[in-house]
C-alpha cells in the first residue's frame, strides 16, 4: 500500500514541481533569488523615501492618537500568540555562530537608527517607539526555516510526531550537505527585518539542493500520511486527493503546509526581527530612510558570508514563551520541549549524478 502511495506521491511532485518550476540548476535558481531579494529592496528603498512620510501624515492627526497607537501595539501583540492548545512543528536550521554574531551587530546598528531611544526605553509600551524584547529573536535562535509540516493546529500524538521524526531521519539519509551565502539584509515596509540567502555559486548543472531537501520531506510526509488533512480524514493520499478534485489531484497538497513553504524562488531567509514601526504603531517617525540605507551598506559589507547547512532540527513549537509563534526553540517555563536533530549523510557527487 506504501508503494502505491509513494508512486501516487511521485506523480503530484511532478506536477508541483513544472506548475512551480522547481526543476532548476544552483545558477539558475540563484537567479531565481536574485530578482526577488532586488524586488525587495527597490520595495522598502520606495516605501521609505516615498510612502512613508505620506502615511505618517495621515495617521499623525487622528483624536486619540495614542489610545490608537496602543491599540495597534496590542493587535501586534497578540499576533505573536498561539491559541491555546495549538503547537506546530518547525524544520529548521540555526545559523552558525560567527555568522549569528555578525547578523546580531548589523540588527542593532539598524535598531538604533531607527530611533536614539535606549533598549530599556523601547521596552515601554507606552514609549514613542516601541520594540518589544518579544520581536527580536535572540543570537542563539537565529535561523532559516526549511519548512513547516504541520502549521498551528491540535498538537499531534506522540505516536504521529515519532513516525513525522523517522520521515526526517529518511530524508537526511538522501541529501549531503550544501552551502549557503548571505545575500543581504532588508528591512520590509511592514517591520521585518530579514536577512536573505543564496545558494553558493556552482558551475556544474547541479540540482538546487534547498528545493530538493524541502521536496523530499513533502513526499515522505505525504507518502507516510502525516499531512494534516490526511490524518484528520483518515484517507489515503490517492483518496483524499481524488474526492476533493477529480480535475486537480494536486488540489489540497498545493495548499497543505509543507507544499505552501516552497517558494518558486526557493526563498532562504532568517528573520532578525518583525518591528512595529508602521506608521500607526509609532507615536513619532522613525529614521526609516536611514534605516535601508543602512542596510544596504550591510549587505554590501556581508554579502557572500559562507555558513553549511550540515543538519537541520525539527521542533515541536507551542508559542508560549515570550517570544510567541515565530521562535522554534523556545518554551515556557515548565513545558517538556520536543525536538530531534539529524545531520544529512547523503553523498553529494551521487546527488550531483542523479
Amino acid at each position: 500500500m506504501e508503494g502505491e502511495a509513494e508512486l501516487f506521491c511521485d506523480d503530484i511532485l511532478a506536477s508541483l514541481q513544472h506548475e512551480k518550476g522547481l526543476h532548476d540548476s544552483v545558477c539558475t535558481a540563484n537567479l531565481k533569488r536574485a530578482a526577488k531579494c532586488e524586488k525587495l529592496s527597490q520595495d522598502s528603498f520606495t516605501y521609505a523615501t516615498t510612502n512613508y512620510d505620506d502615511e505618517f501624515s495621515q495617521v499623525e492627526s487622528i483624536p486619540n492618537r495614542l489610545q490608537s497607537v496602543l491599540q495597534e501595539r496590542s493587535t501586534f501583540q497578540r499576533s505573536f500568540m498561539a491559541a491555546e492548545g495549538e503547537t506546530q512543528l518547525s524544520v529548521s536550521v540555526r545559523l552558525e555562530p560567527s555568522l549569528r554574531s555578525k547578523l546580531v551587530r548589523a540588527r542593532g546598528d539598524i535598531l538604533d537608527t531607527l530611533c536614539d531611544a535606549g533598549a530599556a526605553e523601547r521596552e515601554d509600551i507606552t514609549s514613542p517607539v516601541w520594540i518589544p524584547s518579544c520581536a527580536i529573536i535572540p543570537e542563539e535562535d537565529l535561523h532559516i526555516t526549511l519548512c513547516l509540516p504541520r502549521k498551528w493546529r491540535t498538537a499531534m500524538s506522540p505516536e504521529n510526531k515519532q513516525r513525522m521524526a523517522m520521515v526526517m531521519d529518511e530524508v537526511s539519509m538522501r541529501h549531503a550537505p550544501f552551502a549557503v551565502e548571505l545575500d543581504r539584509v532588508v528591512l520590509l515596509p511592514g517591520g521585518a527585518l530579514l536577512a536573505l540567502f543564496r545558494l553558493e555559486d556552482c558551475s556544474r548543472p547541479v540540482e538546487d539542493p534547498m528545493v530538493a531537501l524541502r521536496l523530499d520531506i513533502l513526499k515522505g510526509v505525504l507518502t507516510k500520511e502525516l499531512a494534516f488533512f490526511q490524518l484528520a480524514e483518515g484517507a489515503s493520499v490517492e483518496a483524499t486527493h481524488l474526492a476533493h478534485d477529480e480535475g486537480d489531484p494536486c488540489a489540497l497538497v498545493r495548499r497543505c503546509s509543507v507544499a505552501s513553504s516552497i517558494d518558486p524562488t526557493g526563498f532562504i531567509h532568517c528573520s532578525l526581527g518583525r518591528l512595529a514601526i508602521k506608521p500607526g504603531q509609532t507615536l513619532q517617525k522613525v529614521r526609516l530612510h536611514e534605516a535601508v540605507s543602512l542596510c544596504a551598506r550591510m549587505s554590501a559589507e556581508l554579502s557572500g558570508s559562507r555558513m553549511i547547512i550540515n543538519r537541520f532540527l525539527l521542533t515541536e513549537m507551542t508559542g508560549l514563551s515570550k517570544y510567541g509563534v515565530f521562535n522554534p526553540f523556545k518554551h515556557a517555563v515548565g513545558h517538556d520541549p520536543w525536538e530531534r536533530e539529524f545531520k544529512l549523510q547523503g553523498e553529494a557527487n551521487k546527488q550531483e549524478e542523479a
